[in-house]
């Protein structure tokens, strides 16, 4: 990769991080261009999902942008932005009807598994559990949303020297996410009567470094600070700032459960001194501030500690702990069948994978024997005027490379001569390693084509790659065979093609050969 494109991705990062703080439409239109110019999918992917995570912070409609990050992270051909793009999609379900909601729990539960399945570029691996752990904190489920973040945190470590940036970007997101579920997870246990599981779960919250913590935009500063406050009580802990000093740092521009978090702390602290009347009159505050996101796990404690100053009857009482505990178990059942989901996703992508590997040559990552069969067996049965070509190539000289530099050498030469062929190949096209250093590319639909000049591109495609990054000195030729005519007489043209190629390499090789 090239150093303009690494310095590209930073920079789709750091702009996923500013959007959510201030506009920046030159910088995106401008990195989305060069992105495009430049056929960098993975960077015009992040500069999309910016443009989502903006909209998402604003309330603004952005369902239009779904088709660009499943396009893009397809193109890219990377399971970690196929992930964030389910994620960003059972997003905007989730909130919809029941059919929609059961859509948005496959969605996250197949990002899980891809990510399971290990792979994706590292670089995205972090970002791709950020979006799995925001997706089960819209559902209210923290625990998974937590581990989810943990597994984020976990990945950091396999990011690449080269992008220690991005690293520091997902540093701050993963701890300023992991306080947002874990507020709603000890306020939930404390509503139940666990007051030592919230205060444990409390004292466990991850922290960030002074200097991440000064690094990080103003307003996600104060806003962690907030949350830091309530889980610092929560937890049993001194108060790092006076209640008044943290709310004259949160601007009336801060999303007022910020505010919620001050006030509920000092109703938790007045509550476990033994002032009830003083734990409710914060509570009463702090519920004036609470907004849709504090409504699960959050609101009914801060309910529950409204009741301390004039206590109810018990029987009142009673019934108000029952009603919680209910919830909880029902938040309980919600997540363990968010954990078979996911187990199911692996389930099903583990099959799904082991069939593709049935038709993929291991070595080079081509379709094999088995794919070229089944693919011919359809064209055999297509309309008569569906038109295909058949390009057979071999790669010339190629038993001299292997005995010259070893099967090591050899086994990156049918690589890269692999990663040429692919290049050349648009949807309903095939690539087949044959065997050995043969290789045969279908192209369908080639009414409009000038095949002789794509038959040019393979072979300065090959002819042109840097193969001294493999052997110095080495290069790389392939001889290629070409035969066209509509897709009912595939074995013809498959026969013609091989002899084609024979002639090609009895003319001298580095050739095409056609009709």
């Amino acid at each position: 990769m090239s150093g303009d494109h690494r310095a590209a991705r930073i920079r789709s990062y750091e702009l996923l991080e500013l959007l959510q703080t201030s506009p920046m439409t030159h910088q995106v239109d401008s990195l989305l261009a060069e992105a495009r110019a430049h056929e960098w999918h993975d960077v015009e992917f992040m500069v999309h999902y910016a443009r989502v995570a903006e909209a998402m912070d604003t309330g603004r409609p952005w369902d239009h942008l779904l088709e660009d990050l499943f396009s893009t992270a397809e193109d890219a051909d990377n399971d970690a932005l196929r992930s964030i793009a389910l994620t960003a999609r059972s997003e905007l379900a989730a909130t919809g009807d029941a059919q929609g909601r059961a859509s948005a729990d496959s969605d996250v539960a197949r990002a899980v598994a891809l990510l399971d399945d290990g792979n994706g570029d590292p670089v995205d691996r972090p970002a791709a559990f950020i979006g799995c752990a925001m997706s089960y904190h819209l559902r209210g489920l923290w625990e998974l949303s937590v581990e989810m973040l943990d597994r984020a945190a976990a990945a950091l470590a396999h990011i690449p020297a080269g992008y220690s940036r991005v690293g520091e970007l997902d540093e701050r997101v993963i701890a300023v996410n992991q306080f947002e579920s874990v507020v709603p997870l000890a306020c939930s246990l404390a509503e139940i009567g666990e007051r030592e599981l919230a205060a444990e779960r409390a004292r466990r919250r991850p922290r960030l470094s002074p200097r991440a913590l000064a690094e990080m935009p103003p307003t996600w500063a104060l806003e962690y600070e907030a949350m830091d406050d309530l889980l610092a009580a929560l937890a049993g802990e001194e108060q790092s700032l006076p209640p008044h000093e943290h709310l004259e740092r949160l601007h009336p521009t801060h999303r007022s459960r910020y505010r919620a978090c001050i006030h509920l702390g000092q109703a938790v602290r007045a509550a476990d001194r033994g002032d009830t009347a003083s734990a409710a009159a914060h509570a009463e505050i702090a519920l004036l501030h609470v907004d849709h996101e504090f409504v699960a796990g959050v609101r009914p404690y801060i309910l529950s500690l409204t009741t301390l100053a004039d206590r109810p009857a018990p029987a009142w009482r009673r019934y108000a702990q029952t009603i919680a505990r209910h919830r909880w178990e029902a938040h309980l059942t919600d997540t363990a069948a968010a954990r078979t989901q996911i187990e199911l996703a692996r389930v099903v992508l583990e099959n799904q994978r082991l069939s593709e590997r049935a038709y993929v040559d291991e070595l080079t990552g081509l379709a094999n024997r088995h794919a070229y069969s089944r693919h011919v067996s359809r064209l055999r049965h297509e309309r008569d005027d569906e038109q295909v070509a058949a390009f057979m190539i071999d790669v010339d000289r190629f038993k001299a490379v292997n005995d010259a530099h070893g099967h090591t050498v050899g086994d990156e030469v049918l690589r890269r001569v692999a990663s040429v062929l692919v290049e050349s190949t648009r949807a309903g096209d095939l690539a087949v390693r044959m065997g050995g250093d043969e290789f045969l590319v279908f192209l369908s639909g080639h009414s409009q084509m000038d095949l002789t000049a794509r038959g040019g591109e393979l072979l300065d495609g090959v002819g042109s790659h840097p193969w001294d990054e493999v052997v110095p000195g080495l290069q790389i030729t392939i001889s290629v065979g070409l035969s066209a005519g509509p897709s009912t007489e595939i074995d013809r043209l498959v026969h013609e093609a091989d002899q084609r190629l024979y002639e090609a390499k009895s003319a001298g090789r580095g050739r095409l050969v056609h009709e």
